[in-house]
């Protein structure tokens, strides 16, 4: 069964879907450089650290046998602490390993950074661990309404990501998103630590891996209170034990936490995770997953690998939201997508919501498309599968009209016979959701018509996903 829950929100609409499977999770904006991969995984969830280089003489930014091990293993985003003196450095070392760059910002070189950098690296943290023994949560959150909005029109393009806690700290990140708020300066996901087994043995370890899931749901549950709306949500540094010589990174046991770790991680609907760390002789060396010595792998980077060739296979969609065109009357509709859902062969039924994809649409009054008024999205689907459509209105300016027009005998999805669905938002300036079946292949169009009284551009966000059940059940 597939459960759809609308909860209307001020003048939007919220959908939560709750399918078989990992990675349920409501449809949140992806972070910069996200993919979906199998079973609605982010591929960001398989991170690591680049610690300090001042631990170990072999480190990721001196030795390429480190960098060749994590490449071959297909680690996608690699968390380093950033200054302006050592930025270029480090993110060259990230660069060699194929992954991802998220960068840990400090206030006082901040902007240097980031204009620095350019697209070279798409995610920021700012600070790190300020909750221990930094600054309170109304000076972090000061801080953070001072400097993030520059950073932003720096780089519009990156994802900024705070209070970056040392643990889920559910008052900290209460007060910080409440100070954010106000200020209209959001972060695009709220992050946290977790070292679930510290203090504890290997016998005792396998009983706190459900912490990752009961703790991701009591910052979910304080992100909604405080914002009415829920945030992606990462876990920036992981790992057995924070504390010197606990984590046995020796020992066969570390495949199964890092497994485990990771599966339960995505349940419970984390976008990003970086295990704590590559090779910096962390925690006197027993937090290292890569010998820095040798460059040779320890048991958690061989259960990583494992776990990215499964979820990697067959990934299909690119998550990151990309700006429509407005500037030409006549403008050529893109296939953004192109996705089939994974079934359960147990059940017959979808195994989790598979994003086909998300797209920003900014529309003037009076605008055609392809001899429509408003502005269209055109997207490919496989069929048949049910498929949901959510709009989220990004900037309060009033819709006219939203409709989904739907065909299984196009051939380029401008030609063949199209069946319109009006979707009913919440009101003019709010969000709205429709379901709708496709009996076998075929095309949809997402027309957006703002209303003659707006003068100004209506901005608004796109999302399709999946939600098909086999034997159209």
């Amino acid at each position: 069964m597939l459960l759809l829950v609308l909860l209307a929100i001020g003048g939007g609409a919220i959908v939560t879907l709750h399918p078989f499977g990992v990675g349920a999770q409501s449809a949140l904006k992806p972070l910069a450089g996200q993919k979906n991969w199998q079973q609605g995984t982010s591929s960001l969830l398989f991170g690591t650290n680049d610690a300090s280089w001042q631990w170990s003489q072999k480190h990721l930014g001196n030795a390429p046998a480190i960098a060749a091990t994590v490449k071959s293993a297909g680690i996608t985003v690699i968390r380093s602490p950033l200054h302006s003196d050592d930025a270029e450095a480090r993110v060259a070392a990230i660069e060699s390993t194929g992954a991802q760059c998220l960068g840990i910002l400090q206030p006082e070189d901040a902007e240097q950074v980031v204009k620095m950098l350019g697209n070279r690296c798409r995610l920021y943290e700012f600070m790190n661990e300020p909750d221990n023994g930094g600054p309170s949560a109304t000076e972090y959150a000061a801080s953070w309404n001072k400097i993030i909005p520059g950073l932003r029109s720096i780089n519009p393009q990156a994802s900024f990501i705070g209070p970056v806690v040392a643990f889920p700290d559910l008052d900290y990140i209460r007060t910080f998103l409440t100070q954010a708020k106000q200020a209209g300066n959001l972060p695009d996901a709220v992050s946290f630590h977790m070292y679930p087994c510290t203090d504890t043995s290997i016998a005792d370890c396998p009983s706190h891996f459900a912490d990752y899931t009961k703790e991701a749901a009591k910052v979910k549950a304080t992100v909604n209170d405080v914002l009415g709306q829920n945030l992606p949500l990462c876990i920036t540094e992981y790992n057995f034990s924070w504390k010197p010589g606990q984590t046995p990174n020796n020992n066969p046991f570390m495949r199964q936490f890092t497994t485990q770790s990771l599966q339960a991680m995505a349940q419970a609907g984390i976008v990003m995770a970086n295990q704590f760390d590559i090779a910096s002789n962390a925690g006197g060396g027993a937090l290292d997953m890569v010998d820095p010595q040798t460059g040779e792998a320890k048991p958690q980077l061989d259960a990583m690998k494992a776990l990215i060739q499964q979820y990697s296979q067959g990934a299909s969609t690119q998550a990151t939201p990309t700006t429509a065109s407005t500037t030409s009357a006549q403008i050529t509709p893109t296939v953004i997508a192109t996705a089939v859902p994974t079934i359960a062969p147990e059940t017959g039924m979808v195994q989790t919501a598979m994003p086909l994809g998300v797209q920003q649409i900014n529309c003037t009054s009076g605008q055609q498309n392809n001899g429509q008024d408003g502005c269209m999205l055109l997207v490919q689907v496989k069929g048949p599968q049910m498929v949901m459509l959510t709009w989220w209105n990004q900037n309060g300016r009033q819709v006219k009209s939203l409709n989904v027009q739907t065909s299984t005998n196009s051939i380029d999805g401008q030609d063949g016979k199209w069946t319109t669905i009006p979707v009913k938002l919440a009101s003019s300036t709010g969000g709205g959701a429709q379901m709708f079946t496709l009996q076998k292949p075929g095309w949809v169009k997402v027309v957006v018509q703002p209303s003659t009284q707006e003068k100004k551009p209506v901005s608004g966000l796109v999302e399709l996903y999946s939600v098909a059940l086999a034997n159209n059940n």
